[in-house]
């Protein structure tokens, strides 16, 4: 075929050549970049379900690590309540584990407000029994402390000991309910 002006010896492989680096162009480049696109998203998605059964399972750590001691809690203010005078116990109530996590940021894994809150209140009642203990033990090691009307501070602090052992024992029996509670759920 002869053509007035152009050569169809050059001009039709490069007709070819140039229709098929057009349609590559055209087809192949948005073609490469939507699969480029859908591997983003797939490593990502794979990134999020890694982390999010990684935070799964610290969280689970961290609650029975925390269950453990309020369980050792709650055993502790069983055994001083037995008798019908309130036993002073030593060793005391823990919150080493609870004071670690706190300190190294592990509590970071605990998502639920309400049941951080819970365990946080537990954690409160514990450390004033702590406190009320530690006194009654100074007070009866060490004597002098004296209240008005003739009682001796010892016996205002097994007093005071005696009345919150039922608040220290519900708010360490809820706090293990909602974390038995969060463990069956995750």
């Amino acid at each position: 075929m002869v053509h007035l002006g152009r050569s169809t010896a050059f001009t039709d492989p490069f007709d070819a050549g140039l229709l098929a680096t057009l349609a590559g162009v055209f087809g192949g480049v948005p073609l490469s970049l939507w699969v480029a696109g859908r591997q983003v998203a797939i490593e990502r998605a794979d990134r999020e379900r890694d982390e999010a059964a990684v935070a799964v399972a610290r969280q689970r750590e961290v609650l029975g690590l925390i269950r453990e001691e309020l369980v050792s809690n709650a055993g502790g203010i069983q055994t001083r309540t037995l008798s019908p005078e309130r036993a002073f116990v030593l060793p005391l109530l823990t919150t080493e584990v609870w004071d670690a996590l706190a300190a190294s940021g592990e509590l970071r894994w605990i998502e639920d407000p309400a049941l951080l809150s819970v365990i946080a209140k537990a954690y409160r009642w514990v450390r004033t029994n702590i406190d009320i203990e530690s006194r009654y033990l100074d007070a009866t090691h060490y004597q002098g402390m004296q209240i008005g009307g003739g009682e001796s501070g010892s016996d205002r602090l097994k007093r005071y000991a005696s009345e919150l052992d039922d608040a220290v024992r519900g708010a360490l029996s809820e706090a293990i309910n909602v974390i038995g509670k969060a463990l069956a759920v995750s």
